[in-house]
This record gives structure tokens, sequence and C-alpha cells, in this order.
């Protein structure tokens, strides 16, 4: 009875170790946040990467975003910056970007989250008719911040 007590103990140790390593990762910005991220809370790594893979412009300043990825902010991710809104995701290894200047959009169309755990959906109508979607949490009401800077940008934009 004393082992199997020692070999439980062991596990339910390592669990613990395993979830406390992931909570710290996550708090130091190695994984992406459940909840949308103003811009001066996205850690500087973040977006060096988005920078690297050109879905940022080099002098471009993230106002918010919010990634859709679990382990990886390359995954999925929804933007607004200082003068676009950007929306990407990899597919099959391939990264794709959607992304439109403010001065192109011409109506935000919003479908607010149904709660904490739901995502809002955004929709970005632009002049050749076509929409960008983005994504956003509705965790501590992220997805109300998010779509506030959107709209203070695209009016400043237009």
């Amino acid at each position: 009875m004393g082992v199997v007590s020692i070999l439980l103990c062991a596990v339910a140790g390592a669990v613990f170790l395993a979830f406390s390593a992931f909570a710290v990762a996550l708090e130091l910005g190695y994984f992406p946040s459940t909840a949308a991220v103003a811009g001066d809370d996205l850690p500087d790594h973040v977006v060096a990467l988005l920078r690297e893979e050109r879905i940022l412009e080099p002098d471009e300043e993230v106002l918010y975003y919010y990634s859709g990825g679990l382990f990886d902010y390359l995954e999925d991710g929804n933007l607004c910056t200082d003068r676009r809104v950007i929306s990407y995701w990899s597919e099959a290894g391939e990264l794709y970007v959607e992304a439109a200047p403010y001065a192109d959009i011409v109506d935000l169309e919003v479908e607010p989250a149904a709660g904490w755990i739901e995502d809002a959906t955004l929709h970005a109508e632009l002049r050749s008719g076509e929409v960008i979607t983005l994504y956003v949490a509705g965790e501590d009401d992220g997805d109300a911040a998010f779509e506030a800077a959107l709209r203070r940008a695209w009016r400043r934009g237009r």
C-alpha cells in the first residue's frame, strides 16, 4: 500500500509541476494569452515575431491583439494597429494574412461574444466588397476593448 501511495504522490506532483510550468510560461508570454491583449502589454518577442513574419510592418504599432492559437502565436491571430486591421492563420504549414488599411473599410459589424468563453466576431467590410473577419475572446471584456480600439483607429484613419 505504501508503494502505491508514493507513486500516486509522485504522479500528482508531476502533474502539478507541469501545470505550474505551463502557467509560468503563459504568464511570461511564451504561449498566447486566452484573452485579448492591449498592444502595450504584448511581449516584445511576439511583436518581433509578427514583424519577422511580415504580418506587421517595421514601424507599425499594435493597438490590440488576440491569438486563437493554443501553443503558437502563428497558429491564429487578429489585431488592430495604428494603420490597419489584420487577421492571420496557419493552415497546412502555410501562413495566410488578410489586412486592410482603415481608409479601405466602409463598415464594421460586430457579433458580441455570448460569454467569457466565446469569441466575438468582427466583420470589416472593405470598399472592394470583401470582408475581413476577426475573432476576439470575450474573456475579461477583451472583445469590447478590442472593438473600442479598432473603432477609434478606424475613425482616425478614414
